[in-house]
């Protein structure tokens, strides 16, 4: 992308196992993208080092409650960590708010009992939407970086193609 002053901004992923991350970012990027096309790396040679920055992409597995069960829970991120592939996590923060709100609208917070109940009856609803989330994130993450990532876009546009073309 024209960041102006003749700069070009460029960003680049991939997979990696260990989320350690690399003494040299930039001699990382060279060897990962070694055998893609040359025109690659007319945008990676010419970048200084110390203007590439690596960071991690992470989740974590859904855990069974967010907060005591009582009258503390999480919501967003800190409730469900969920990788930004989907582009869902200031809605889902959003709507574990309203979801939240909606559930103690009619409990007063001294009644410790109910607001326990109201608490686990918003982390039950949230998590039904959230964790199937988490897993087609994580799953998308996986495929976009999978080596046979052009076959699989082949193979589902021609099957959505199919499908258009026998209505």
């Amino acid at each position: 992308m024209d960041a102006g002053d003749d700069l070009i901004a460029w960003s680049a992923t991939a997979l990696q196992e260990s989320p350690e991350k690399s003494s040299s970012a930039h001699l990382k990027v060279q060897e990962v993208f070694a055998h893609w096309l040359p025109v690659i790396n007319h945008f990676i040679q010419p970048t200084e080092p110390k203007a590439i920055v690596e960071t991690g992409v992470f989740d974590r597995e859904p855990v069974a409650q967010w907060g005591d069960n009582q009258c503390v829970t999480l919501l967003g991120d800190a409730a469900h960590l969920i990788r930004p592939s989907l582009g869902l996590g200031t809605t889902l923060a959003l709507q574990d708010a309203v979801t939240l709100a909606r559930n103690l609208a009619d409990i007063t917070l001294t009644d410790i009992e109910r607001l326990g109940l109201a608490i686990q009856n918003y982390e039950r609803e949230r998590m039904a939407v959230t964790t199937p989330l988490l897993e087609k994130a994580r799953q998308g993450g996986y495929d976009s970086h999978a080596e046979d990532q052009a076959d699989r876009l082949k193979i589902a546009f021609e099957t959505q193609l199919a499908s258009v073309r026998s209505k």
